[in-house]
């Protein structure tokens, strides 16, 4: 026989949002890289290849998904191809370099140079902090979650030097959370687009 009554009721801990959803710089934040088919599967046809997650000193976690670019299908509305594959791998880099690490690599196509990268960066944050800086996206583009800057500087050694603290808020960074709805209401065109 079980029995279970109003005592044995237990109050969950939430949702834990990644540095209590405040934007700016965070300390003391560890990352990791998880790639599809290995460390998560692809339950959707949107998951990304790779996932960098980067987890706050409460556990709370947010995470950059990363796409193997196709240059024939690659939107270049936004950027080049090269400029897109360019993005990812400073990405990467900054990270590796932050740990302390290395990033020089050579590979023959952006798939393998992605693939270099991610395991570089794997093994460069074994047991490392860092601080990261965190928005809402862009002013011109504000976000609805908090987000890992999309720019550099975005990373930097938790051992930074005071006097070297490169992460600090631009006037791009949209740091308070807005009403994105409200936002994209106002600022759609025909064909759903953004402004």
């Amino acid at each position: 026989m079980y029995t279970f009554g109003k005592d044995d009721v237990k109050e969950g801990n939430g949702v834990l949002i990644f540095n209590g959803g405040v934007a700016g710089k965070v300390e003391n934040v560890t990352i990791s890289i998880n790639k599809k088919g290995i460390d998560y599967q692809d339950e959707g046809k949107n998951k990304p290849d790779y996932q960098i997650v980067y987890t706050d000193s409460k556990g709370a976690t947010t995470n950059d998904g990363v796409y193997v670019l196709n240059e024939k299908t690659h939107n270049a509305q936004y950027s080049t191809f090269e400029k897109a594959v360019e993005k990812q791998w400073n990405k990467f880099a900054a990270i590796i370099t932050a740990a302390g690490g290395d990033p020089t690599i050579q590979a023959s196509t952006p798939q393998e140079m992605l693939d270099k990268m991610a395991s570089l960066l794997k093994s460069s944050v074994v047991g490392k902090s860092f601080n990261v800086f965190t928005n809402y996206g862009t002013k011109q583009s504000p976000k609805k979650y908090l987000q890992i800057r999309s720019w550099s500087p975005f990373v930097e050694s938790a051992d930074t030097n005071e006097e070297d603290f490169k992460l600090k808020s631009s006037n791009l960074d949209q740091i308070e959370r807005i009403d994105v709805a409200t936002t994209q209401s106002s600022t759609t065109v025909a064909g759903g687009g953004w402004v």
